[in-house]
């Protein structure tokens, strides 16, 4: 019996902390033409593949958490929200934002490595979380199918491994709550994973970067 309240109360903690993990809503709208660059237009099918806009965009980022109330069983949600004009960057006549991340070391604009380190920190760390969280979980799973092996054929050391299993999933699930950024840190990071914000980058160096890699891009295709 005690082995039984052991794995149920600690299947009670994980539960709650993993109805605590975030969920994320992020959209990148295309608010018109691209801008003129150095770069001019693609000459070719071949150019017009890989060629790249800047365009004006806005990026919406609704991050939040669920927790469980202190005095009853009911969920709240607390969250954050944000949405932040600037450019964003699309393959040539596309609606389907870059992700800055890998996009921004091919550009070769260190004025804008700024924007890379001010996110990823925090990708990193969301991403972190979210797998030990479902290490967690998981692990859990195990101790669960162990506990009825155990119980099915009264085996006690089956049913003793089955709860230490158990205590062990709360340590990468803890692990992974402490991790989690807040939601407004997420806010921040996913809004600017595909725009460049307008009062905050140099928009001077994007367009720089963009041409640089359109030019690139007619090179090899001229080859």
């Amino acid at each position: 019996m005690r082995l039984g309240n052991m794995m149920f109360a600690c299947a009670a903690v994980i539960c709650c902390l993993a109805m605590t993990s975030c969920a994320r809503r992020v959209s990148t709208v295309r608010l018109g033409p691209a801008i003129e660059l150095e770069s001019g237009q693609p000459q070719t099918e071949c150019e017009r593949q890989a060629w790249l806009d800047m365009a004006p965009a806005s990026s919406s980022s609704h991050q939040y958490d669920q927790g469980m109330r202190s005095h009853g069983g009911f969920v709240e949600v607390t969250g954050a929200k944000e949405t932040a004009p600037g450019y964003a960057i699309y393959l040539s006549g596309g609606e389907d934002p870059q992700d800055l991340l890998a996009l921004i070391p091919r550009m070769n604009e260190p004025a804008l490595d700024d924007h890379a380190v001010r996110i990823r920190r925090v990708l990193s760390r969301d991403r972190q979380s979210s797998t030990l969280i479902r290490w967690g979980l998981v692990t859990l799973g195990a101790s669960l199918g162990m506990a009825c092996v155990g119980a099915t054929s009264s085996d006690m050391g089956m049913l003793g491994a089955s709860a230490g299993l158990s205590v062990a999933s709360l340590i990468p699930t803890l692990w992974g709550r402490a991790l989690k950024p807040n939601p407004e840190e997420r806010t921040y990071a996913y809004t600017r994973q595909y725009t460049f914000v307008s009062g905050e980058d140099d928009m001077e160096a994007v367009a720089r970067g963009v041409a640089r890699l359109n030019n690139e891009t007619r090179e090899q295709c001229g080859e």
